[in-house]
C-alpha cells in the first residue's frame, strides 16, 4: 500500500477538529485518530429519519 511511512502529525492538544460522518466508516476512525493527538473532536452525523430534521 505505502510505498513509505505515512506522515506523522505532531500533538495536536487543544485543537477542535469537526469530523462530519464521524458514527462509523472513515469518519469514525478519522475521529478516533484526531482524539489520540489530543484534539477535541465534535461529530457530526445525518439523521436517521430525514424528514423528522426538516
Amino acid at each position: 500500500m505505502w510505498s513509505r511511512s505515512p506522515p506523522v502529525l505532531p500533538n495536536q492538544r487543544g485543537r477542535v477538529a469537526i469530523v462530519t460522518g464521524g458514527t462509523r466508516g472513515m469518519g469514525l476512525e478519522t475521529a478516533k485518530q484526531l482524539v489520540r493527538l489530543g484534539m477535541h473532536v465534535i461529530i457530526g452525523r445525518t439523521p436517521t429519519n430525514h424528514k423528522a430534521a426538516l
